[in-house]
């Protein structure tokens, strides 16, 4: 399933970015962003599709060929593939508090299982498990800032719900 942010064909000369926040940090509002500043933006595709974790790499690398943009799950879980596939690409990583962050989550999501959520968290649904989506999100947001410690012109952290915009996107 793709989102409804796939629009045109990807444009050439501008450097590939990356949303690698995790679902319900304002990934939508940063793909709408990149669109409007012209990118071709892709997003929230299902894992379940795939046998096996090299058959789900290569689809990673095929699509993110596709767009010179891409938010939402799972390519939070690539971020490090992503950059060693495409060197000189941007990073951007959505974050919020993560109180304010679970009860988004548990309100959009549910009791509802996600394949794609099951892949990233290892736990069928939100609701019930608050407590490893929370410990996956502060993981998964530490691991990135670690890993881009020593490169701070690749990475950009955005807090949009605190007030992060357009000032520090552009």
């Amino acid at each position: 399933m793709s989102s409804a942010i796939d629009r045109a064909a990807p444009t050439a000369g501008i450097p590939k970015v990356f949303g690698i926040g995790l679902h319900k940090t304002s990934t939508t509002s940063l793909a709408n962003a990149l669109y409007t500043l012209g990118y071709h933006v892709g997003g929230y595709f299902d894992t379940s599709a795939f046998q096996s974790e090299q058959q789900l790499r290569a689809h990673v690398i095929h699509e993110a060929n596709r767009f010179d943009a891409v938010h939402d799950m799972p390519w939070p879980a690539f971020y490090e593939l992503l950059d060693d596939t495409f060197p000189g690409s941007k990073f951007i990583l959505t974050t919020r508090d993560s109180s304010s962050w679970i009860r988004s989550v548990v309100t959009h999501f549910g009791s509802r299982p996600i394949a794609t959520h099951e892949f990233f968290y290892g736990v069928p649904t939100a609701e019930g498990h608050e407590d490893t989506y929370v410990q996956h999100f502060e993981r998964h947001n530490e691991g990135v800032r670690r890993y881009f410690a020593g490169r701070p012109s690749d990475l950009l952290v955005m807090d949009i719900p605190d007030g992060d915009g357009w000032r520090q996107l552009c």
